[in-house]
């Protein structure tokens, strides 16, 4: 099996994808959010909503469409995931139950995870998160919703993008994921990054891991 597919709630979809070729992550198991509502029609998803999602995320479809994620081969994943699905029928996939938790656990156990490779993982909720998080390896997760989700500081970045929101999100505990240009001076320059030379992978690199990990945020530059 290299997806697993569930339901979090009416409008949402989750998919586990245990086989990458991704080469800034290295091989961690990934992690996908999609609108149910992709499922329910044929219309291109370039032209679809993302918002059940993504929710306000400046970057989403309905602010300033820049996602880096649907671009290049991410949307030629992310169309194949969706065509895979409209196949399937949204009525046939099935809600989050005890029975496909315990078997998502053990797939990911000692494994490393990448929450969130599109879509926001506090859809996953707390209790699920923790879970996880217990289980793998080690992880990487990012989130736009950090001021509304304080519990998720602990496992996730805060994703920022100005001086002044870097700034509130520190003080408000969490460590910050910086993608701007200029960047925040007192974070360190993600290793996977084009201007750090690659000199290192997701995988190896393990820095963002939320509060979890007691290193200093990180920044990248936006090419």
């Amino acid at each position: 099996m290299s997806n697993l597919f569930f339901k979090i709630n009416a409008n949402v979809i989750v998919n586990f994808q245990f086989k990458t070729t991704n080469t800034k992550t290295g091989a961690m198991i990934q992690n996908y959010f999609i609108p149910t509502a992709w499922i329910e029609t044929n219309e291109p998803i370039e032209n679809l909503s993302d918002k059940a999602i993504c929710f306000d995320c400046i970057h989403g479809r309905e602010k300033l469409d820049n996602c880096y994620v649907p671009k290049g081969l991410g949307l030629l994943g992310l169309i194949g995931k969706v065509k895979s699905l409209r196949r399937m029928g949204s009525e046939n996939i099935p809600y989050l139950t005890a029975e496909i938790e315990t078997k998502l656990l053990k797939k990911l156990e000692n494994k490393p995870l990448r929450f969130g490779s599109y879509g926001e993982p506090v859809l996953l909720g707390e209790e699920l998160v923790q879970k996880i998080s217990e289980k793998v390896k080690f992880w990487t997760g990012y989130t736009h919703e950090w001021h509304k989700n304080p519990w998720a500081k602990k496992y996730f970045m805060a994703s920022v993008e100005n001086d002044m929101i870097d700034k509130a999100a520190k003080n408000m505990g969490w460590r910050t994921f910086y993608a701007g240009d200029p960047v925040a001076s007192d974070s360190v320059t993600c290793p996977a990054s084009k201007e750090a030379g690659r000199k290192s992978t997701c995988e190896n690199c393990r820095l963002c891991m939320g509060t979890t990990s007691k290193a200093k945020s990180v920044k990248i530059k936006i090419h």
